[in-house]
């Protein structure tokens, strides 16, 4: 595509996390984090239980596809395992980084660093239930 032709893709609606336990990351992720869950659903019309669930930051568009290793039978199982408290990094804005901390480690979030100043602001990194690193940053007051 060329500079000059417009781009199809008009925004970013989802990402997935794969997880072996999607009931128990739906409440971390709810409960723990405050997040808002935005669907929960049958993922096909058959007896299957594979279920369609995402969460959210409120007010924002952006969802977490909570993903089953096992949906569809499954048949990608073997692939997704690996992934399971392996996935990218997911980070996310904090007005007040030490205050964030402070209310998620009181809420039973495990923190892998504290809050620790950097160039390019605070950051606190926490882990979910299963392993995956979750960033808490806070630009510098300039910015």
């Amino acid at each position: 595509m060329s500079k000059t032709q417009a781009s199809h893709i008009s925004a970013l609606t989802h990402v997935s996390l794969v997880v072996a336990d999607q009931q128990a990351a739906l409440e971390f992720y709810t409960e723990k984090l405050g997040f808002e869950k935005k669907m929960d659903m049958p993922m096909m019309d058959d007896d299957s239980d594979d279920r369609w669930i995402t969460v959210g930051v409120p007010g924002q568009d952006v969802e977490i596809a909570l993903q089953a290793i096992d949906w569809f039978d499954g048949r990608d199982e073997e692939k997704l395992r690996p992934l399971v408290g392996n996935n990218a990094m997911l980070a996310f804005a904090v007005d007040d980084c030490q205050a964030t901390y402070e209310d998620l480690k009181e809420r039973g979030v495990e923190f892998v660093s504290e809050p620790t100043e950097q160039d390019y602001g605070t950051e606190a990194i926490a882990s979910d239930m299963e392993g995956n690193e979750l960033l808490f940053f806070q630009p510098p007051e300039s910015q």
